[in-house]
């Protein structure tokens, strides 16, 4: 009984159709608010990366930059983001950046958000 009512409010009756469709657009406004924030203080200094898709984005950082001290100073000042150095295996040499999630942040609140960040990476 549970399956069939799920089938038809998620399939029959179109709401996950709705919500994803609302979801889709709520998150590319909210990337989209967030790439433009990097532009206006890094124009094309710093690359965007994988921003065609997801709930977040890279941000790189220059070679010599240590984005474990930067995740570590910008947590510091209260905002959370994750090395990309992490990410990589140890045989590889990693690629120094950010991952940064923009899903849970209200749109008015990345433009400030990313400010604080862009001082810290400053």
């Amino acid at each position: 009984m549970q399956q069939a009512m799920m089938t038809d409010f998620i399939i029959m009756d179109g709401h996950l159709t709705s919500h994803v469709r609302r979801m889709r657009a709520l998150y590319g406004k909210r990337c989209q608010i967030l790439i433009d924030s990097i532009t206006a203080r890094f124009g094309n200094e710093l690359p965007v990366m994988g921003d065609e898709a997801g709930l977040h984005l890279i941000l790189g950082l220059p070679d010599h930059a240590n984005d474990h001290a930067v995740t570590a100073a910008a947590y510091d000042a209260g905002v959370i983001v994750r090395p990309l150095a992490s990410y990589y295996s140890s045989d590889t040499p990693p690629r120094r950046g950010l991952l940064l999630g923009y899903a849970c942040v209200a749109h008015e609140k990345i433009g400030p958000a990313f400010d604080t960040l862009a001082r810290v990476i400053e």
